[in-house]
């Protein structure tokens, strides 16, 4: 028997034979080795449900806040996840871009502007151009989310809320150091930033928001080529764009 903490109890049946009278308790080992890596099984698979559940809760807060979030993150997860997968094939980050941060990625952008719920409304909603008090309010956001999603993640660095704390805190840098928070450059800036840096602005771009009109996606296109190696990485910009051509998404 195959007997775990909290579950129906399994049976394992050997056919075959003749077995020996020391067999047993080495079958029995077995088990009892083989219903512990079950349970710790469940027990991770649990831990991921979880943390699932935690993005899933947090983004639709951020939702709450800001009207525009709810379809943008669907849109952006797909782009991120689009984009790794592209620059994976490409073999251009290898130390780093693995089937996890492959599929990583795309559910932990959702949480990229989760610290805007720090920003008071009338600034996060006004219909306007900020100017340059409330622009500074605004920037906090970036530092506000990382700083929640790292208390989240309570330590742990491979899981959809350390992606999320390095996603909210970094997509607003900028490759030649001009960004915010931080004012990172280049492969300083992490990834998963940088990728969706990329995909944010091209979702955001294309898309009403109270301040603006969308704009054509060849505006769209033109934005991202002449900011490649200056806001953007070049490389993500790239694969970004084999992605729209491939996905007949680009002109």
């Amino acid at each position: 028997m195959l007997r775990g903490r909290d579950a129906p109890p399994l049976a394992l049946c050997l056919l075959g034979g003749p077995f020996a009278a020391g067999d047993r308790p080495l079958v029995e080992l077995l088990c009892a080795k083989a219903a512990v890596g079950l349970d710790n099984l469940r027990l991770y698979e649990r831990l991921n449900q979880a943390q699932i559940a935690t993005v899933h809760a947090l983004g639709k807060l951020a939702e709450y806040k800001d009207e525009v979030t709810g379809d943008h993150v669907k849109r952006l997860g797909r782009w991120a996840t689009a984009i790794a997968r592209e620059l994976q094939v490409r073999n251009i980050f290898a130390h780093e871009l693995d089937d996890w941060f492959c599929d990583t990625i795309g559910l932990a952008s959702v949480l990229h502007d989760v610290g805007k719920v720090g920003i008071p409304d009338a600034i996060l909603r006004k219909p306007g151009r900020l100017d340059e008090a409330e622009m500074t309010v605004m920037r906090e956001h970036a530092a506000i989310g990382g700083s929640i999603l790292r208390d989240a993640c309570g330590g742990d660095r491979h899981g959809y809320l350390s992606m999320g704390a390095e996603i909210a805190e970094s997509h607003h840098e900028k490759f030649d150091g001009s960004g915010y928070p931080k004012g990172l450059a280049g492969d300083a800036i992490p990834l998963a930033g940088r990728i969706v840096a990329v995909a944010d602005v091209f979702d955001a771009l294309l898309h009403r928001r109270p301040y603006k009109k969308a704009w054509d996606i060849a505006e769209v296109l033109d934005l991202l080529r002449a900011e490649a190696g200056s806001h953007f990485d070049p490389r993500v910009v790239d694969a970004f764009l084999t992605v729209l051509e491939r996905d007949g998404a680009g002109t």
